[in-house]
């Protein structure tokens, strides 16, 4: 066999790929393994995930799915283990996981570039394979499983590019309209404000908009979903942003799960938005001081300077935000 073990991220071509299955669910086990099988044509090793997994990490499998949603120290454990091996020495990593482990696993995960699938069903499951299978040149998948591809790699472009013009456009206005602080702001350290033409409102100052204007606003985006098909409005970035504004306002963290959920998408889409716009600067990571294998997600200086600013422009019109509303939300 050629392995393409270390040399993953390449994909050169293979003929076959060997795959170890990792678990604590034996259910969903079985019918992980079915999918694996119907997309690389071969059988997965398979082994209970437990925190003894000396065999399992001795193993050079090219692609290791791991499906952890009850055992999570176990899962912390091989994860931290793999992360240890030279960059070029490590296999490719697909990790199923519950929005209960997401912030247990997520940083091992992002160490090691794993996909990240939140409660699939088979469809996405074998989405994920199959690109693995067609970076790697092993085969193309059915049909419908190579539509299915395209359209995701559609989306992710799509949203990849709307994403990096937003970043660009965050550091294009900070680099323009930002100017020194004013002596009252002076305690906020590192916080650098877009001045609006409202002198009298400051964006970063907590008085200036209510938690409750903006939890009101999500409400009433949620709100829409009763009515209409939720895909019709779904705006995850924008969701993000405003629950991230909002929680900043009321002083309190947000997990990655939770900002799955606010999001208002499948959570496995709501993390790739996560990800990506963490990767241009809209979103930071914030370390748990209780436990550094975990993080929180917060508003970048430049996302807060812009979202302040936008709240600003809108407290021209003091009708729109008693009434709890904002034009374009």
């Amino acid at each position: 066999m050629t392995s393409t073990r270390g040399t993953w991220r390449g994909f050169p071509k293979s003929p076959t790929i060997s795959v170890l299955l990792l678990g604590d669910d034996s259910a969903l086990v079985d019918t992980i393994s079915a999918d694996i099988e119907s997309v690389f044509e071969t059988t997965a090793k398979h082994a209970i995930l437990t925190e003894s997994l000396e065999s399992e990490l001795a193993d050079d499998s090219d692609l290791i799915f791991l499906q952890c949603d009850r055992q999570v120290v176990a899962g912390q454990a091989f994860l931290a283990a793999l992360a240890q091996r030279p960059v070029t020495a490590r296999p490719a990593v697909i990790i199923q996981c519950s929005l209960e482990t997401l912030d247990d696993l997520f940083l091992l995960a992002e160490k090691l570039e794993a996909d990240i699938l939140i409660g699939p069903d088979s469809a996405e499951r074998i989405v994920s394979l199959t690109s693995f299978a067609r970076r790697t040149g092993l085969r193309e998948g059915n049909d419908d499983t190579a539509q299915n591809l395209r359209e995701l790699n559609e989306k992710i472009a799509d949203f990849a590019k709307k994403i990096e013009r937003f970043g660009q456009a965050l550091d294009n206005k900070v680099l323009t309209d930002s100017a020194p602080p004013k002596p009252a702001q002076r305690g906020m350290t590192g916080r650098s404000a877009v001045r609006p033409d409202n002198d009298a409102f400051d964006p970063v100052d907590p008085k200036s908009v209510s938690a409750r204007k903006v939890r009101q606003l999500i409400a009433q985006r949620r709100m829409r979903d009763r009515f209409f098909d939720g895909a019709l409005f779904a705006d995850p970035a924008w969701d993000i942003l405003l629950d991230l504004y909002a929680a900043h306002l009321e002083e309190v963290s947000i997990s990655v799960s939770s900002l799955c959920i606010a999001a208002a998408v499948p959570p496995t889409t709501a993390l790739r938005w996560v990800s990506l716009m963490t990767r241009h600067g809209i979103l930071e990571r914030k370390p748990d001081d209780e436990d550094k294998r975990r993080v929180y997600i917060v508003l970048s200086q430049q996302a807060l300077t812009a979202i302040s600013g936008y709240f600003a422009q809108m407290r021209g019109d003091e009708d729109y935000l008693d009434a709890g509303f904002l034009p374009g939300l």
